[in-house]
């Protein structure tokens, strides 16, 4: 079962698909809580796509980060995994606004990384908390 995390803008679109976890039998909680993802990418005219594990904390930091954000006007919501393939901070700038910013790097031989920022606002930022959400249900922290 595949789960899609949008988070997307005016210019920009990341798409994290969540295949599902990468360890199914592992023993301990760390090994337990590994998502193997793939993350495509289109901003402006750059885009492509790449293999990104994530942990269900990342997740769950993150989408806690960004309902205080559209909730009470919280500071900035962050997706910075240990596996540093994506780092992306959503920022408010005005009513109804944000920046969103970060990085996308290459996981293989070749060394890329692309620098990005684009505006999304409101209604882009409800429909990433709601897949977060999803996703959190569909692959939730395992306590093993």
């Amino acid at each position: 079962m595949n789960e899609r995390i949008t988070i997307a803008g005016h210019g920009g679109r990341l798409e994290i698909i969540v295949h599902g976890y990468e360890r199914e039998n592992a023993s301990n909680t760390s090994d337990a809580n590994w998502l193997n993802c793939t993350l495509r990418f289109e901003i402006g005219l750059f885009s492509g796509a790449t293999r990104l594990s994530l942990e269900t904390h990342d997740i769950e930091s993150f989408c806690q980060e960004l309902k205080s954000l559209l909730l009470s006007g919280g500071n900035e919501a962050e997706l910075a995994p240990l596996e540093d393939v994506i780092q992306c901070k959503i920022t408010p700038t005005k009513l109804g606004h944000a920046l969103i910013s970060g990085t996308v790097k290459t996981c293989n031989l070749v060394n890329a990384e692309l620098s990005f920022s684009f505006d999304s606002d409101q209604s882009y930022l409800t429909l990433t908390g709601m897949d977060l959400e999803t996703v959190i249900e569909a692959f939730p922290i395992r306590p093993r």
